[in-house]
């Protein structure tokens, strides 16, 4: 801001007026700041939120919110899912059709049970 000011361009804040040297500089140092401040609490809030729902899953089994786990929910049953492909001897393609999962996510399953 301060190259910007040098080589006369003229800040106008929306509800403060024009920008010049001195105290105006010092209220463009602050709302820079302003970013900053908001995503460290941000990421403060999320790590907080991480911290109880570690603590509720430990004591109950669940996250605070219910969920089973912290990660992303399951489509379905990977051991089941595998089991039944190598039941009925279906393709990736079947089996994903019958569970209703992507066939990215039958692989997947197929590689985690290995």
């Amino acid at each position: 801001m301060r190259d910007l000011m040098d080589k006369g361009v003229t800040v106008d804040v929306h509800g403060l007026g024009s920008i010049g040297r001195g105290v105006g500089e010092l209220i463009v140092a602050v709302l820079a700041q302003m970013p900053d401040m908001e995503r460290q609490r941000i990421r403060e809030r999320c790590e907080v939120g991480r911290e109880v729902a570690k603590a509720s899953l430990e004591a109950t089994g669940n996250t605070h919110r219910g969920k089973a786990g912290m990660g992303r929910p399951r489509a379905a049953d990977a051991a089941e899912v595998v089991a039944w492909r190598q039941e009925n001897e279906a393709s990736i393609t079947t089996t994903a059709a019958h569970f209703s999962v992507s066939a990215a996510t039958m692989k997947r399953y197929h590689l985690a049970q290995r």
